[in-house]
């Protein structure tokens, strides 16, 4: 019953001290809040000592009498007084290693001072002893609940159902969209924190991260584990006319985003767009590419085709098997940013998009804009293969040893090359060719030589 009445009159005292302490640093520098301390917690007679620290001390040790009965010497408040001005004093500097992953961006050190977090300081009166100490447990809970400054931590999300639309099976998600980031040891962290505060170290702290993906995982059947990023496709719309952006972004927010393939299943671009593509649907007029592939006039859907282009850049990335896909007949400037010759056209009844899930678990395909990107995410299980493209190539620009179906490449087509690596070793070299009717802009070829001298 001693210990608790004890454990309690501590308490008391470290929450009223940091308050009080907090209303004479105010006070130094509000003169009327000064007064309104000293109106409330009493003023003394005694004459008031020159040094600032003398006249804290003296007054922390009348209010620690008139409160509790009792209170520690001045000289023991003004050593807890100094001790408590070296830990704002003190300024920690650490930095981080990643560990894991080369790509991701190792973050900033990191700058932590008490001034920045005073609650991580406490009062402790033991006896007829003062002190200010670092609570280790406050500064866990900080780093638990804030994270550190600068150091973005991975984002999961889940799959909560799916249902069948046609041919297509849509998931539904929490709305989380995830995103890779690194973690660490948050009790190590406060550990580490709380030592070299108490300790005054002037020594640069070393926080180890460890990268980790963002993942999506099955809340229920039919496939247990996560699914993670296994490739990205990119394009940028930005100077669409009105009609063509609302295609795009229909496309992208109503008919591509949360769709399910299973293993071993095709993926059909023409089936997500659910039915006729006319205007009682909801889509725009905007100009599309007509008859012999050389006229252009406004349709329904136009702009689509730049959606349909940001899945083809997916799936090469993913390395999966293309069972369709066509250039567009007419040059697009619109596709040159992200991948110039890496477009796929599409047009419901007579050409489509489609690709099979040669993975032995489910892949989900998410979409979604940002600013003037469209950005279509593919998700699944890893099997350890690795793909690379290596392009673009013109007919000035191609090896003398890149033939496409045993010839030379031409003055109106462009050649990329994906290489894919299986877990076995077995290597896989497919040649992706676009060929355009009225030839490529002499500007395009230009820009792709300056920026291959600036590598």
């Amino acid at each position: 019953m001693q210990r608790n009445h004890t454990h309690i009159l501590r308490s008391l005292a470290a929450v009223l001290f940091v308050g009080l302490l907090s209303l004479d640093w105010l006070g130094e520098r509000i003169p009327t809040l000064s007064a309104f301390t000293l109106a409330m917690f009493g003023t003394h007679t005694a004459a008031p000592s020159a040094d600032p620290l003398d006249r804290k001390a003296e007054r922390m040790q009348q209010r620690l009498t008139r409160h509790f009965g009792r209170s520690p010497s001045l000289a023991s408040l003004r050593a807890a007084l100094r001790e408590r001005q070296k830990f704002f004093a003190t300024l920690l500097t650490a930095t981080f290693s990643v560990d894991g992953h080369s790509a991701i961006d190792v973050p900033e050190p990191w700058t932590v001072s008490l001034q920045q977090h005073p609650l991580w300081l406490t009062f402790d009166l033991t006896g007829n002893t003062a002190s200010f100490v670092i609570d280790a447990q406050r500064v866990r809970e900080d780093i638990a609940t804030f994270g550190i400054p600068g150091v973005a931590r991975p984002v999961h999300g889940s799959i909560l159902g799916f249902t069948e639309d046609g041919k297509v099976l849509r998931a539904t998600t929490d709305g989380v969209t995830p995103a890779s980031g690194l973690m660490y040891d948050s009790d190590g962290v406060a550990l580490l924190l709380a030592h070299a505060l108490s300790t005054g170290t002037s020594s640069p702290l070393s926080i180890p991260l460890r990268y980790e993906e963002g993942r999506m995982s099955f809340a229920q059947e039919p496939v247990q584990g996560s699914l993670v990023l296994l490739s990205s496709g990119r394009s940028n719309y930005a100077g669409s006319p009105w009609g063509r952006e609302k295609n795009i972004e229909k496309a992208v927010r109503e008919h591509l985003n949360n769709i399910l393939i299973p293993p071993g299943a095709t993926f059909s671009f023409n089936a997500t767009l659910g039915g006729p593509v006319t205007q009682s649907r909801g889509w725009y007029e905007a100009l599309g590419i007509f008859e012999n592939g050389d006229e252009l006039r406004p349709t329904p859907g136009g702009g689509l085709c730049q959606t349909s282009t940001t899945v083809y850049r997916a799936i090469l990335a993913g390395g999966f098997p293309v069972l369709q896909r066509r250039s567009h007949s007419l040059y697009v400037g619109y596709y040159k940013k992200y991948g110039v010759g890496l477009d796929a056209t599409i047009f419901p009844g007579s050409q489509d998009l489609v690709f099979t899930n040669d993975t032995s678990s489910y892949l989900l395909m998410q979409a979604a804009t940002e600013g003037k990107d469209a950005i279509v995410n593919i998700y699944g299980v890893p099997d350890g293969r690795h793909v690379a493209l290596e392009g673009p190539y013109f007919a000035a620009t191609v090896p003398d040893d890149l033939l496409v179906h045993g010839r030379k490449l031409r003055e109106k087509e462009i050649a990329w090359i994906q290489h894919i690596v299986r877990p076995d070793g077995e290597e896989q070299e497919n040649v992706i060719l676009s060929s355009y009717k009225k030839g490529i802009p002499n500007q395009v070829l230009v820009e792709q030589q300056t920026a291959e001298k600036n590598v």
